[in-house]
């Protein structure tokens, strides 16, 4: 949670880092490992430590989006709310099951491949499906409709995508179809595809933001047991 905290506070209230550093100067002789710096566990120590007031109280569900993808475990968590509700624990957060793959269950390539080595076609491009790289994106829309999947929240993102070419010839483009929405599968063409039906859930979240709101993505650890993810 502080490593999600400190993102969210960098990427997206910087015009609050430097109070944060004036509070963070104030607490020094108190907590001397801090070192003058904003974000550390004893900075966010002090911040856990302030109450809400009852306008605050009353917006800890809204505020800002964070949607989380932990890959290995395939799933996302969700955090709406108030950068002081999230602090809180007072913000709304649960954790839905996704598929961030590419590769078809019944391939024999690496299920955990960030690109599919067989060409899929859409809106009359084809391409070799690709995962998001690991990182931090917007989240600018929202649709109906994601490729008849039913409503989807856009990623701003621009991932290099092996494409065809008129000539029938590989090329590199980037690619900036990608959306979370909902789906059946076990895999998707490169977005985030939240399961059983938990995608309503999402979508509630999002619409009722009222701040930014942003995903995160991780990479895939090392393995210890590389059969269970050919399975």
């Amino acid at each position: 949670m502080k490593n999600l905290l400190t993102t969210l506070v960098v990427l997206v209230f910087g015009v609050a880092v430097a109070t944060a550093q004036g509070l963070a100067q104030e607490t020094t002789a108190a907590a001397p490992d801090a070192g003058g710096d904003p974000f550390t566990e004893a900075f966010f120590a002090e911040v856990a430590g302030i109450p809400l007031g009852e306008a605050e109280a009353a917006l800890v569900k809204g505020g800002d989006l964070v949607l989380a993808v932990h890959r290995n475990t395939q799933t996302m968590t969700v955090y709406n709310g108030t950068p002081a509700a999230i602090v809180n624990g007072l913000a709304e957060v649960y954790t839905v099951p996704v598929t961030t793959r590419v590769v078809q269950r019944s391939s024999p390539q690496d299920k955990d491949a960030m690109t599919r080595d067989t060409f899929v076609t859409a809106k009359n491009i084809s391409y070799y499906p690709t995962q998001l790289p690991a990182g931090t994106y917007k989240l600018d829309y929202s649709t109906q409709d994601v490729a008849g999947y039913g409503p989807g929240i856009h990623i701003d993102a621009y991932v290099d995508t092996t494409v065809k070419n008129k000539e029938g010839k590989n090329e590199s483009k980037k690619m900036n179809d990608y959306f979370v929405h909902g789906t059946d599968l076990d895999n998707t063409w490169g977005c985030v595809g939240v399961k059983y039906g938990n995608m309503s859930r999402v979508m509630n979240s999002y619409h009722r933001s009222y701040g930014p709101k942003i995903l995160t993505i991780d990479a895939y650890s090392p393995r210890k047991s590389p059969s269970k993810r050919h399975n």
